[in-house]
Formats: structure tokens, sequence, C-alpha cells
């Protein structure tokens, strides 16, 4: 059992724990292993720290936290990186520990995104996702739209990422 909560500054801790860990997971045999080595839970926290440090109102981050086992999961998002693209909010990272995925927790993190983003009257967001990894599956099932193609460096090499869009309410 879990619940989905706001993120407060105390849990930058265990969201890298799971940030890091979900990376190593999730992108072995996708990303170099060199950058997947290179991932320390201790940058992950510095890193966290400051997104909450500087996090405004109009972004979000969401947790998800199973009774007495610690966070599991995250989102999160806010306004958009890509403002040409012409969405009005992005998801930028959303992951869940190995040992909990498939059970739910990264829909409800995502409805959750979501209905922030319809809280602020927003109609419409995007993520991107590499467009070789597994997580497109679960995005197209959770009603993204594939529209777009960009190459970013991670590490020392250029991946092809993929975005996913969704629409918010009536268009």
């Amino acid at each position: 059992m879990y619940r989905i909560r706001e993120g407060k500054p105390g849990d930058a801790k265990e969201i890298s724990r799971v940030h890091v860990d979900s990376w190593k997971f999730s992108y072995r045999g996708l990303v170099e292993e060199e950058f997947l080595k290179k991932l320390s839970y201790e940058k992950a926290v510095y890193s966290w720290e400051k997104i909450f440090a500087k996090k405004e109102p109009q972004n979000f981050i969401f947790v998800a936290e199973a009774f007495e086992k610690g966070l599991v999961g995250f989102t999160s998002g806010g306004l958009p990186r890509d403002e040409e693209l012409g969405y009005e909010g992005e998801i930028y990272s959303i992951y869940v520990a190995p040992s909990w995925q498939g059970q739910g927790i990264g829909k409800s993190l995502l409805n959750k995104a979501s209905s922030f983003f319809a809280e602020q009257e927003k109609k419409s967001f995007y993520l991107w996702t590499f467009a070789s990894g597994k997580s497109r599956r679960f995005y197209e099932a959770c009603g993204g739209q594939w529209k777009h193609q960009k190459e970013e460096v991670i590490g020392n090499r250029k991946y092809e990422l993929t975005g996913y869009v969704w629409k918010i309410g009536k268009q």
C-alpha cells in the first residue's frame, strides 16, 4: 500500500535513492555503463536539495510513499522547458524504485501530475523519454501521444529521445 503526497525538502535523500537506482536498473544496456557507474547518491542529494530550494509554486514534486517502506517513486514537473513546442506543462522526471515497478505507482504519479496541471488550468503537458526505452509502452498505455523526437547528449553520447504529449480536458 502506498500514498501519493507532495514532496518536501527532507525527502531529497530518498528521492535520490529512487532516482539513481531507477537509472541504473532501467537504463542498463541503453545508456553507457560508464555513465551509470558514475551516478551517485551524494551528487543526486545535492541536486535535489537545490531543486527544492528553488521550487516555484508553478512546479511540483510528488512522491509515492509505501507505508513503513519509505519513498518508492516520485515525479517532478512544471513550466515547459521547450516553450517552442507549445505545451503548457512538462513532466521533468518520473521514476519508480525497481522492486516497486509494475504495481500502478507510475500511473498514480502520472495522474497526480495531470491533476496538478488541470488545477493550474493547463491544457496540455509533455515529457521526454529514451526513444529505444521500455517506458514508451507505459506512456502510450497511459494515454500519451508520441509527437516529437530530439537528440540529447548524456555522458559522452547522443541519444534519441521521444516526446509524449497529453491533452487535459476538452479541447
